[in-house]
């Protein structure tokens, strides 16, 4: 049986075996090779290999049948243990709480419909942590790891040496890691021809520092949709918010580029609370919405369903996530990249036709 050749090692043999199973490389119904045939490859003798195919039998993974040999059975995913490590949120936005509630709630899904066991750990930025002991003393004892963390930087280097699969959820998709996250680019893009093909000219867009490779994929979908489009991109239509993103800062920022620049036809706001503060500065101003201007508001923030929102699919991501570590049990690999299409939440901003969802192509 191919994989399992010159495994000497009994405990080696027992893993390689039981994520075999787990993962389907081994079907249901598969005889393993004979204890004597299978000790010989590896270099073990035929009693040790026994005791690996007793051992999976207690585990509900094979049975022995007489006559027939150990048998792989359908494998029970409840022996699957998997840990969710965690970056502590040390700002108060609210939006972030939410985006990782969002998220933790997919992985909670996927739990119950699949019987694994999840295990969750919060890693503070830049600090010793006894988790980190843990993880190394424990590590073997996991299937894999999902990492949920928004910054390269920050993540400790013991994770890049892990031995087991390890998928990231991050905004960043440039992250070593095997990443799944939403595909920003599809996302802009989709959020600005939207807009154009409601009859909106000029499209501006609202990032937060644009020296943030995100945001530079953000105006990249944004660039490319006006061009596929045939719309020419004026310097007022792009509004750069620098600095802390808190509410109030975004306030002023926005209350000033409405001071100093022309109304638009539409506007694609790429944060957790511009679509909803410059609705909020527009009526302020006496601007009637949708009749002279639509607004998407990139996020999904309560509060503000009367615009069109981005929604993006953060239980679709840990849906992946968990399904990625369950492909690659017991085989490790990095930068492997998993985009997942956001989806509209069509508001009263723009169209009357409200809930009706349009999906990333």
């Amino acid at each position: 049986m191919n994989g399992l050749e010159n495994i000497n090692d009994p405990a080696d043999l027992r893993k390689k075996l039981r994520t075999m199973i787990l993962n389907g490389v081994i079907p249901p119904g598969s005889r393993l090779p004979g204890a004597r045939t299978l000790g010989r490859k590896c270099g073990l003798h035929y009693q040790t290999v026994n005791r690996i195919y007793h051992e999976l039998a207690e585990r509900g993974l094979a049975e022995t049948r007489q006559g027939h040999g150990t048998v792989v059975l359908h494998p029970d995913l409840s022996q699957v243990r998997i840990l969710v490590l965690a970056e502590k949120v040390f700002d108060n936005e609210r939006s972030h709480s939410y985006y990782r509630q969002e998220f933790v709630q997919g992985l909670e899904e996927k739990r119950a419909a699949l019987g694994i066991q999840l295990e969750f750990a919060e890693l503070g930025r830049n600090e010793s942590s006894p988790v980190y002991d843990r993880f190394l003393r424990k590590s073997e004892d996991y299937d894999g790891i999902v990492l949920l963390f928004s910054f390269s930087a920050d993540i400790p280097e013991v994770l890049f040496n892990c031995k087991i699969p390890l998928v990231a959820y991050m905004t960043n998709d440039s992250m070593p890691f095997s990443t799944v996250t939403a595909d920003t680019v599809g996302t802009t893009y989709m959020a600005t021809r939207f807009l154009v093909e409601k009859g909106c000219r000029k499209v501006g867009l609202v990032v937060r520092n644009l020296e943030n490779p995100n945001i530079q994929r953000k105006l990249l979908g944004y660039v490319s949709a006006m061009r596929d489009s045939g719309l020419s991109i004026e310097p007022d239509f792009i509004w750069e918010l620098t600095g802390e993103s808190q509410f109030f800062n975004v306030v002023q920022q926005i209350g000033d580029h409405l001071k100093n620049h022309r109304l638009l036809d539409g506007y694609v706001c790429t944060g957790s609370n511009e679509g909803i503060i410059l609705s909020s500065c527009l009526r302020r101003d006496g601007v009637k919405i949708p009749e002279q201007t639509m607004i998407i508001g990139y996020d999904e923030v309560e509060g503000c369903d009367d615009i069109t929102r981005v929604v993006l699919p953060r239980r679709a991501c840990a849906h992946r996530c968990i399904e990625w570590i369950l492909e690659h049990l017991g085989a490790p690999v990095m930068g492997e990249k998993i985009l997942i299409p956001a989806a509209l939440h069509i508001g009263n901003t723009t169209t009357k036709n409200g809930g009706k969802k349009c999906h990333a192509s």
